[in-house]
């Protein structure tokens, strides 16, 4: 039903989207990009549901209280406690749920951390990969061709500098934001 539904709000948005699952992969980190409107978190949904991921999405603690649960959890929200501890905490939980979670998980970041202009990325989406032992999906939206695509998976080496060089290529040719001038795609 959820790939009926995504596929569905996709044409219905007027976006196509590009990509498949990967086979063999049943967890992963995936990042999404370019993340400057709340509507990239729909197009994702779309996205998701229709090509059937198992994901999972990292929100503060407070959405998942109720009344906001009721759609949160069902969106694939997974609360962070960010306030405790500091990043290394946000880390260790994501790790935690990668390694000893459901079998087939995808956890979504936004390596942006927010829909402001950011100096550039945070980079715990690879540190949770690298720790978790995972490949890193990477995912992009294209507001000026109307295209989400899941299209790349990417196996870091443990060499942040040269991986984050790659990835930020990678985002540099596919990725178009909805606010451009919101959008730093100088990722280290």
């Amino acid at each position: 039903m959820k790939r009926f539904l995504g596929r569905a709000l996709m044409k219905m948005l007027g976006w196509k989207f590009v990509g498949q699952r990967p086979e063999g992969i049943d967890k992963a980190v995936m990042i999404a990009a370019p993340h400057t409107s709340n509507m990239d978190f729909i197009l994702a949904i779309g996205v998701f549901w229709g090509l059937g991921y198992p994901y999972k999405v990292l929100i503060k603690k407070f959405w998942l209280k109720f009344p906001f649960s009721l759609l949160t959890k069902p969106l694939g929200g997974v609360a962070v406690d960010r306030k405790s501890k500091g990043v290394g905490n946000v880390i260790k939980q994501s790790v935690d749920l990668l390694m000893h979670g459901k079998e087939k998980m995808y956890l979504l970041i936004t390596p942006e951390g927010t829909r402001s202009r950011v100096r550039k990325w945070k980079t715990g989406f690879y540190r949770i990969a690298v720790d978790a032992g995972v490949p890193i999906v990477l995912c992009y939206i294209n507001y000026d061709e109307k295209v989400a695509a899941v299209t790349k998976v990417f196996h870091p080496t443990g060499d942040i500098k040269a991986d984050m060089a790659e990835i930020e290529a990678f985002y540099i040719k596919y990725g178009r934001a909805k606010f451009k001038e919101n959008y730093n795609q100088k990722i280290f």
